[in-house]
């Protein structure tokens, strides 16, 4: 069980890591960037993904040895707190951020990147601060991501996740609850693992 996981992860990265290229050279091109600590989009427990998103982040939990304080920082997490994921950390040293940026699910790669297929085309997907100030800069993103639609455009990228596991890849939930399965498959994978191993010793 946790071989399969593992290797779901390992495709979910992949994909990963071909939108965090695309991303790049997005932002290099057109010049749209979020501001550094900003955390206005992670202020809220409203963002879903789905759970094979978070695979790796779960797999990365465990491994490191951090997955049962998650599960019990999922659980105390009250319905107005920041996303569980992000430290808010109010100092002019230390900005606010994304604790766990690698393994972050796919909405939070391309929000202010990524975009969506509206009515009239290919719109980047901006909070209001950055559409006011950087006009010019999206509108030359969104004509980016027509181009690649692939890698930029966000629905484009959950079907391609959800095509390496339907039944992990298709249905979203808030991000702590998905986390939270996530953490519990891999969890579960790696006790039957042992169990396993333990059993052939004896």
């Amino acid at each position: 069980m946790i071989s399969h996981l593992s290797a779901l992860a390992g495709a979910v990265l992949a994909v990963y890591d071909e939108v965090d290229d695309a991303v790049r050279r997005l932002r290099v091109e057109s010049g749209l960037v979020c501001t550094t600590g900003c955390g206005a989009c992670c202020g809220t427990q409203s963002v879903e993904c789905r759970v094979l998103e978070l695979l790796p982040l779960a797999l990365w939990l465990w491994s490191s040895g951090r997955g049962e304080s998650m599960l019990e920082q999922i659980e105390a997490c009250g319905p107005e707190s920041f996303c569980v994921l992000y430290d808010p950390a109010p100092s002019e040293t230390a900005p606010g951020h994304c604790t766990c940026y690698p393994y972050r699910p796919v909405v939070c790669r391309l929000f202010g990147s990524g975009a969506i297929v509206g009515r009239h085309g290919f719109v980047v997907a901006t909070c209001a601060e950055m559409r006011q100030r950087q006009r010019d800069e999206v509108a030359c993103a969104e004509a980016l991501s027509a181009a690649a639609p692939s890698v930029l455009v966000i629905s484009n990228v959950c079907s391609r996740i959800a095509g390496l596991e339907p039944v992990l890849g298709t249905r979203r939930a808030p991000l702590k609850t998905a986390l939270h399965a996530a953490l519990c498959r891999i969890g579960m994978g790696m006790d039957l693992e042992r169990d396993a191993a333990y059993d052939e010793v004896l």
